[in-house]
């Protein structure tokens, strides 16, 4: 965890890192000035070499705010026990239709987590764990299992007629069936069916609360069935997300809800009239009005919950899709809140960053594509000599990037190819949101299915087939 890194390395450690991180900002802004200047604005290829422009500067900002993000910081470390026995502490495990394996673990181990905060706090009213179960709205064939397993095992069960409003629907019912009459001394956690509490959950989570301006607290996710490469590639992913990217935004008081494995001050989620119930991702939209009126977030990098990964590119691309599509939504609703409202500067930079970080699959395409009028027309989009070029402006950048990618990220390979093939999700669910196109609610099963590649790679094969039929001709060509 580079949080945990910086409270404990030397001065000498984080001169270090500060002169490759000011060496990484010198050698990018180096290769944009260059970059710019070799724009071919030959009026036949000017549109297509500003496009291939504007999707490296795409990539530029992005690794801009990487070398921000992991700038070293003096982050708060929290380490008081929160004694306050006036606490009201819920455990909410939203469900809809997961296997019922899943839940039952899911269940038991936020049990043992409330039974180990009640027996070393002692609190007047005892932490509760509730199963917000959507199973019977949804027509789920296992509901009932998961109502029993939840009275087995004794813990609240609450399953609505309807699943209106989808998880936030689910969310804000189960808060209405448990109001509170203390909200700021309320604190709801919530997790995801899949997503198995550690017992000292309660006990971490909950001492940030000390310090009443706090308003909510989120923790690192982790997979736990690391079993094909798509998992732990998935899995590389979201350690780098909350590993390097989570720290600074906390830092910054831009820290958005990450869906699972969080709490919040009940007066908190009050104030923004409860989970917003409109777009796929309540996590994040319900994030932006908390910091729109003023609410703080912190996050803490002990790893309290491990849950489940998706096992194979369908799940994982439909997981993808729901979560770019929703933070797009969010944003071009709340954009002019985002733009023009009461935000800090470094929290517009933030959510400025979420926002263009989902333009990946456009930018990608972008790229992929951009050798195609060389291959075909022996068409150049940059007006420079190609081997000095390379040499001199673009390997120096090339190197750095990927060594950063390299040292940052676990199974790095497996995460590239993850990257490159993820494309078409990204691409398809932007164009999505441009057109207003909703999404069908879907749950990741995260289960190992065989797939037909043929069905999942599609687009990815046609690209594939007619860059190789480029290169396999442009080789003719210069043969002949």
């Amino acid at each position: 965890m580079l949080q945990d890194y910086y409270q404990k390395a030397s001065k000498k450690k984080k001169f270090f890192i500060k002169l490759v991180i000011l060496y990484g900002l010198v050698i990018t802004v180096i290769y944009t000035i260059f970059r710019a200047y070799y724009i071919n604005f030959d009026p036949k290829l000017a549109f297509f070499s500003v496009l291939l422009f504007v999707a490296e500067l795409h990539t530029i900002i992005l690794m801009l705010g990487f070398l921000y993000s992991i700038w070293p910081r003096n982050y708060k470390k929290y380490s008081l026990l929160n004694k306050n026995r006036e606490l009201q502490i819920n455990m909410f495990i939203t469900v809809a239709g997961e296997p019922t394996e899943i839940v039952k673990d899911t269940i038991i181990h936020a049990k043992e987590a409330a039974d180990y905060y009640n027996t070393l706090i002692n609190p007047i009213n005892k932490a509760r764990v509730i199963v917000l179960n959507d199973g019977k709205g949804a027509k789920k064939d296992n509901w009932e299992e998961i109502r029993d397993i939840a009275e087995s095992i004794g813990v609240y069960h609450i399953a609505r007629e309807s699943n209106v409003g989808f998880k936030a629907g689910n969310i804000n019912n189960g808060i209405k069936t448990f109001p509170s009459d203390d909200p700021h001394n309320t604190i709801d956690c919530f997790f995801d069916a899949d997503f198995s509490a550690k017992k000292h959950f309660l006990i971490e989570i909950l001492k940030p609360f000390i310090d009443k301006k706090v308003d909510f607290v989120q923790s690192p996710q982790r997979y736990k069935n690391l079993n094909t490469w798509v998992a732990k590639a998935a899995g590389a992913h979201q350690i780098f997300f909350f590993d390097y990217i989570c720290p600074a935004k906390a830092y910054d008081n831009a820290l958005f809800l990450c869906g699972t494995n969080y709490a919040i001050r009940r007066s908190a989620l009050l104030s923004t009239g409860g989970v917003d119930n409109r777009f796929v991702t309540e996590d994040y939209a319900t994030s932006i009005k908390l910091h729109l009126n003023s609410k703080r977030g912190v996050f803490i990098p002990e790893v309290l919950a491990l849950g489940l990964a998706p096992m194979n590119l369908k799940e994982y691309f439909n997981q993808q899709r729901r979560w770019c599509k929703g933070c797009l939504d969010a944003n071009s609703k709340y954009l002019n809140e985002l733009l023009f409202g009461p935000l800090t500067f470094k929290q517009k930079f933030h959510y400025f960053l979420s926002t263009i970080y989902y333009l990946i699959g456009v930018r990608d395409l972008m790229l992929i594509l951009a050798p195609i009028p060389f291959l075909f027309f022996g068409l150049t989009l940059i007006r420079a000599n190609t081997n000095i070029y390379l040499a001199l402006v673009y390997l120096p950048m090339l190197i750095f990037n990927f060594s950063l990618f390299f040292i940052t990220f676990r199974d790095p390979v497996k995460s590239l190819v993850l990257d490159v093939v993820s494309f078409p999700v990204f691409a398809s669910a932007f164009i999505s949101s441009v057109i207003g196109k909703n999404l069908p609610f879907s749950i990741t099963v995260k289960k190992y299915e065989k797939e037909n590649p043929f069905r999942v790679y599609r687009v990815q094969l046609v690209v594939a087939l007619m860059l190789i039929v480029g290169l396999i001709y442009s080789t003719i060509i210069k043969t002949d």
